[in-house]
């Protein structure tokens, strides 16, 4: 999607193939949408706007960079550049309702509001039936939603920001790996073992 056509184009000739909200479909175009749209309300780049209001007022040490296409528009579905450490005090800002260096960077009720699926498509198990264990078969907003009250980020090719509020517990996975498909379902197993360590 970032080689050659600009990703605003691209989303200018999109189709609507079904009414919205009605059921899931990952796609990536319509996460760009959605940040195309912040930088349109905030009159601010995307990249911008996540640095000022969320990277910088939650302690990150290093600079915001993200991804952007050919002709400049951030590209917000991915490449989102930091370090281990920023993106777990990035899964500690979820574990903490928002908090971070003692003030509210997230509003509470988004935190709360974006980890819980909403809609009976978006239910745990609901999403993609014939793969039950997968650690994506619940969706909120942005965040794949286990059942066990447990939420992650997930990345290409086997990356994870996992957050655990049971357990205060927050792992991030940085590997990369090429055969991450057929793993996907041993991640989340493996997440909520670590996190059950005393």
């Amino acid at each position: 999607m970032v080689f050659g056509a600009s990703l605003t184009s691209q989303a200018r000739e999109a189709e609507r193939d079904f009414q919205p909200g009605t059921r899931w479909n990952y796609d990536s175009m319509n996460t760009f949408v959605l940040g195309w749209l912040v930088t349109k309300a905030t009159g601010k780049p995307l990249a911008t706007y996540v640095r000022d209001k969320i990277w910088r007022p939650a302690g990150m040490e290093t600079p915001m960079l993200m991804g952007r296409d050919y002709q400049g528009s951030d590209i917000a579905y991915c490449c989102y550049h930091a370090t281990v450490r920023d993106f777990v005090r990035f899964g500690l800002l979820y574990l903490r309702d928002g908090r971070a260096g003692g003030r509210q960077v997230i509003p509470t009720g988004w935190i709360t509001d974006s980890t819980r699926a909403t809609e009976p498509h978006l239910q745990p198990h609901r999403l993609r039936p014939a793969k039950p264990d997968s650690p994506e078969n619940a969706y909120g907003y942005q965040w794949w939603i286990g059942d066990q009250g447990d939420y992650a980020a997930i990345g290409i090719l086997g990356q994870f920001v996992y957050v655990s509020p049971k357990n205060d517990v927050v792992i991030v996975k940085s590997s990369q790996d090429l055969n991450s498909e057929p793993h996907m379902a041993e991640a989340l197993p493996a997440f909520r073992a670590v996190a059950k360590q005393p």
